[in-house]
C-alpha cells in the first residue's frame, strides 16, 4: 500500500534518527529528496491483519464492539 500521513512521518523520523546515529549518506539523500524519495516506499503487511485492523477502525467509529468485530473479520 502507500504510505499515508502518518506512516511517512514515522518513517522519515526513523530515517533522520538512523542518518543521526550513522552518518548515512544514503539516509541523508533520501531526506534531502524527501517529497520525491517518499513515493519509493510502500507499506507491506499481511491481508488478514489488514483485514483485522479494518474491522476494529470501523467498530470503534460505530461504536460497536471491537472484539466482535475483530472475531467477525477472522472469518473471512
Amino acid at each position: 500500500d502507500p504510505l499515508d500521513d502518518e506512516d511517512q512521518v514515522w518513517l522519515r523520523d526513523t530515517i533522520r534518527r538512523h542518518v543521526d546515529e550513522t552518518g548515512s549518506t544514503s539516509g541523508a539523500a533520501i531526506l534531502d529528496n524527501w517529497r520525491v524519495e517518499a513515493r519509493n516506499f510502500r507499506k507491506v503487511m499481511p491481508r488478514d491483519y489488514k483485514r483485522v485492523l479494518l474491522a476494529a477502525r470501523e467498530a470503534e467509529d460505530e461504536g460497536r464492539d471491537v472484539d466482535e468485530a475483530i472475531m467477525a473479520s477472522s472469518h473471512g
